[in-house]
């Protein structure tokens, strides 16, 4: 991956799907070039520290570390800090600045649900327009995924982990609905680290991995009551 700056704009050479919420068209080699101001950039690294359990409810953001981190202004950092106080990821106040928001357990459980449900949705829409070359792509981010649990490397398969559903995101025409999935998927933060029980991790990343052999499966042998279950 190739990260270039220049003028505040961000571009990103990635051998697979972009990440950041918006949809890509791959290309022959999956090359795709993504543009991302400095207020994007700020805005995409807070929530793929939540994400990766980096940043945890309750936690404070320092609008003058991130503008150190990404050399800029702290009114970059701050618009950013901002838009995720619009997007529910964060709350603000005057003396306590930027705080993780958060969920209850019992969000967490109920916002999981949904995302499934709708994940199993999209799978459904995108049935009618999956090719070969998209069950190839996912297949070989699967082994991507089998490559990161082998190197115990929860960052690596947390990123091909977003691309392989991705991969059905994109062709699923209904962006109202991919939207409402990134929506909540960037509004879940863990209550706890990412378990330092690397065994017990990749043994659930294992079993999660298992899960997207089947729906390449039920996709390849165009099974719609299977996806959507």
């Amino acid at each position: 991956m190739t990260h270039i700056f220049d003028k505040g704009i961000l571009v990103i050479e990635i051998g697979f799907l972009s990440l950041k919420n918006k949809f890509i068209k791959n290309t022959e080699n999956f090359m795709t070039v993504v543009l991302r101001s400095l207020s994007e950039q700020v805005y995409d690294h807070v929530i793929r520290q939540i994400k990766l359990g980096k940043l945890l409810r309750g936690d404070s953001v320092s609008e003058t570390k991130l503008a150190e981190q990404f050399n800029t202004s702290r009114t970059t950092a701050r618009e950013a800090l901002f838009m995720l106080v619009n997007n529910g990821i964060l709350v603000h106040g005057k003396k306590r600045g930027f705080i993780i928001k958060g969920n209850t357990e019992e969000e967490l459980l109920k916002k999981w649900a949904l995302i499934a449900q709708l994940d199993a949705f999209a799978a459904d829409l995108a049935l009618s327009h999956i090719t070969e070359t998209h069950l190839s792509e996912m297949e070989s981010l699967i082994k991507r995924m089998h490559l990161a649990i082998e190197l115990l490397d929860h960052e690596f398969y947390t990123d091909t982990q977003e691309a392989f559903h991705n991969v059905y995101y994109q062709i699923c025409d209904n962006e109202f609905l991919v939207e409402m999935i990134f929506n909540l998927q960037n509004s879940l933060v863990r209550l706890t680290p990412v378990s330092d029980n690397k065994e017990l991790l990749f043994e659930q990343c294992t079993l999660y991995n298992a899960q997207h052999s089947e729906i390449v499966r039920h996709f390849r042998n165009k099974e719609p009551e299977a996806l959507r279950n």
